[in-house]
């Protein structure tokens, strides 16, 4: 079995948790990068329990203070709080 993505772990946990779910970041295959959503966001998910949404950003354990200092740095996602 393969080993799943941190991308489809948070899927599934959200999924489990009652949220509908879905991946907005892409593949810029002219610049062969992935490109978040505002600059930050890997997924996006809503519950019908909640009146907001929610941007989430995926990376494996090693990748922890990269992302949280990607997010700090992006004034997408201070406009998002």
């Amino acid at each position: 079995m393969a080993t799943k993505s941190p991308t489809q772990r948070t899927l599934a946990f959200l999924r489990a948790a009652g949220y509908t779910a879905a991946i907005v970041e892409r593949w810029n295959a002219w610049s062969k990068t992935r490109q978040d959503l505002f600059g930050f966001a890997d997924l996006v998910a809503m519950h019908r329990d909640s009146s907001g949404l929610l941007a989430v950003q995926t990376t494996s354990g090693a990748h922890h203070a990269d992302r949280l200092a990607k997010i700090l740095a992006n004034d997408n996602a201070k406009l998002w709080a």
